[in-house]
């Protein structure tokens, strides 16, 4: 995974360090989708036995690859997840 994208990520949102920071994230790949709406995600590597998540675009996500968060600790498939772009 390239450094430069995430790099972009935290500066636009700095929010999300601290989750980084704790490996609060996931990293994927999606067809992408407009601002707000779920977009489907394909897992590079699982905690479970599905490989493909549903998440909230965090800004309009085009084609490839995204880093996939959630505030809460315990993770889930069901979960809220947010996804932003690592496309450049």
């Amino acid at each position: 995974m390239n450094k430069q994208p995430i790099s972009r990520i935290l500066k636009i949102n700095p929010q999300l360090k601290k989750l980084m920071a704790s490996g609060q994230f996931l990293t994927g790949y999606t067809d992408g989708g407009a601002s707000g709406v779920l977009i489907s995600i394909f897992l590079r590597h699982s905690p479970w036995s599905a490989n493909c998540i549903q998440a909230t675009a965090h800004g309009a996500i085009p084609a490839g690859e995204v880093l996939v968060t959630s505030p809460e600790s315990k993770w889930s498939l069901s979960m809220n997840w947010q996804a932003y772009s690592l496309v450049t």
